[in-house]
């Protein structure tokens, strides 16, 4: 996940407006359709699991992916890269990357990062976080430590329950320094939490 400055400012300041987290219209996708182009870099395999991401969210919700035509302004343009990430939310105006790694990413991990796209944030960031989960801070790799950090109290979790299945939650040893340690270990029975299978 990919915040720019003026989004982890509002995420995680205590002095941020009492507004509902990323329900903006400036970062909201018009009449709910996402323009996308897949740049060529991206191989077949890559291609078949943005494709079947795309659909499963279509399947479950409102959202339609439509391919990018001459008049969209705003899009995302999907290209193949080291890792799987994504900004949070629609840029205005100008392409919004999502990096694939075909071999990396499977559907589940897709769907997460077009998750981001919509505007979406992680479960495990959320204000409430502390009654479900422990961080362990001193195993979570210095470079991943802000997609740890927890949301300040005036971003909204739209009413909804804190959910250790939700694709946006990260596994118990996400980013960890040692794989045999955890960096998350949960309060509650959570046998699914991390899952990136593409159920919820």
């Amino acid at each position: 996940m990919i915040l720019s400055s003026d989004q982890m400012d509002f995420l995680f300041s205590v002095n941020g407006t009492q507004r509902l987290g990323f329900t903006s219209p400036i970062l909201r996708w018009p009449d709910a359709i996402v323009y996308y182009e897949l740049d060529k870099s991206l191989d077949q395999k890559g291609q078949e699991v943005v494709i079947a991401a795309m659909k499963y969210i279509e399947d479950v919700s409102c959202v339609r992916f439509r391919v990018k035509d001459g008049i969209a302004k705003h899009y995302v343009l999907i290209k193949a890269g080291g890792a799987c990430s994504s900004r949070v939310g629609m840029r205005r105006g100008r392409p919004q990357h999502i990096i694939i790694d075909g071999n990396l990413c499977s559907k589940g991990s897709v769907i997460h990062e077009l998750l981001h796209t919509l505007g979406f944030l992680h479960m495990h960031t959320a204000n409430n976080r502390d009654d479900y989960i422990e961080v362990n801070w001193k195993n979570v790799r210095d470079d991943a430590k802000l997609n740890f950090k927890q949301f300040a109290a005036h971003v909204s979790l739209f009413e909804t329950e804190y959910d250790y299945d939700s694709i946006t939650h990260y596994s118990s040893v996400a980013f960890a320094k040692d794989k045999k340690m955890p960096t998350i270990i949960a309060k509650k029975p959570a046998p699914n939490m991390g899952q990136r299978k593409g159920k919820r």
